[in-house]
């Protein structure tokens, strides 16, 4: 599983920044990993679920 989030986790930043606006793939790519990682937290129970949470994250992914 970690090998397989690992190879993800860079194959994301490694086709956005062909483009060449490196400073927003790695912004992007920051946002997109801190979301991930707070869904998977609270889908596997390890994080509660709180409507503070979840305001929170919606306030990242629509930037």
């Amino acid at each position: 599983m970690f090998g397989l989030a690992l190879v993800a986790s860079m194959a994301g930043p490694t086709y956005a920044m062909r483009g060449g606006a490196h400073r927003t793939a790695h912004a992007v790519w920051v946002g997109i990993t801190a979301v991930l990682t707070v869904v998977h937290s609270m889908a596997t129970g390890w994080a509660a679920i709180s409507v503070i949470r979840l305001l929170l994250l919606g306030g990242i992914v629509p930037a």
